[in-house]
């Protein structure tokens, strides 16, 4: 599965991001894009993404195969997904709800998936964004028909999809499986730093010849007391925590080019950039799940 850089227009990418908004402001907002939504929904680009996603949406499973260390079809994936989600808010503006229930039924079903087999910190952190998208625009869905009349074809859908959104089981999202792959991955890139790797040189912005610049010992040591610390937040679903991007940088230490230099560049470069703006934790989609369960037009069904 790939796909062409889709460029959502600016308006609607903030029907997806806008999260705080509240439903009804939201869905007024939607109203007065419905047409820009339907034009953009007939570009030959969201029409091909429509279909990767259908053809994606059609297997009887989701798995996210990427190698280790390799975002793989993450970032396309994630292309398909917003598609997807304009998607099923075209067709609630429409009046078409028992088909937007039904995407968003499979949406969540795949990003549960998703999470659940995502190894490395990108694609993990992906399939959580994804999930939180279905959850919230599924709450807002809901929100909209429990003020409106419901045909059989609606309800049945509803139903389908409470069923899915009953089925999260945010405690089991394993977070402990993505800090284990990322520790390999830095321990294997160590090895590909001592032997003079290139490309990995340049990523951390180190000189060629590093010689006497690089301990690996003292590194491997630093790394192990990090993921350590990176477990422990797992296992308490501290999401930031847990992929380092709380942590302090070794260069900020006093004269830190003194001893080891470029194994401190290289465990800089394991800090997730602040600019990822990652939750502290996966308590919002908890929140954002049981919402939505709560909701009557769900909570009767």
């Amino acid at each position: 599965m790939t796909a062409n850089d889709v460029e959502i227009p600016e308006p609607l990418r903030a029907l997806i991001e806008a999260s705080d908004h509240e439903a009804e402001q939201f869905w007024a907002d939607a109203d007065q894009q419905a047409e820009a939504l339907r034009a953009f929904l007939a570009t030959g680009t969201a029409r091909d993404a429509s279909e990767r996603f259908d053809l994606a949406r059609s297997r009887p499973e989701f798995v996210d195969v990427c190698p280790l260390g390799d975002p793989c079809l993450v970032v396309e994936w994630r292309d398909l997904h917003r598609v997807a989600v304009l998607r099923a808010i075209g067709l609630a503006t429409a009046g078409d709800a028992a088909d937007a229930s039904l995407l968003l039924r499979d949406l969540i079903r795949m990003d549960v998936a998703h999470l659940d087999s995502a190894r490395g910190a990108f694609s993990f952190l992906v399939a959580r964004a994804n999930l939180q998208e279905a959850l919230t625009q599924a709450d807002r869905l809901a929100l909209r028909l429990g003020q409106r009349e419901r045909s059989a074809a609606t309800s049945a859908a509803l139903t389908e999809l409470a069923q899915v959104v009953r089925a999260v089981d945010i405690e089991a999202i394993n977070l402990q499986r993505v800090v284990i792959t990322e520790y390999l991955f830095h321990v294997r890139a160590l090895e590909r730093l001592e032997g003079g790797d290139a490309e990995l040189l340049d990523r951390v912005d180190s000189p060629r010849a590093i010689g006497w610049a690089f301990d690996r010992g003292q590194t491997l040591h630093s790394l192990n007391e990090r993921f350590e610390a990176r477990y422990q937040a797992a296992a308490a679903h501290d999401t930031a925590a847990a992929l380092g991007a709380s942590e302090d940088s070794p260069k900020q230490q006093f004269m830190w080019w003194l001893r080891n230099p470029v194994g401190k560049l290289y465990l800089d470069a394991t800090i997730i950039d602040s600019d990822w703006k990652i939750d502290a934790n996966l308590e919002e989609l908890g929140r954002t799940q049981t919402r939505l369960l709560a909701r009557p037009v769900l909570a009767q069904l």
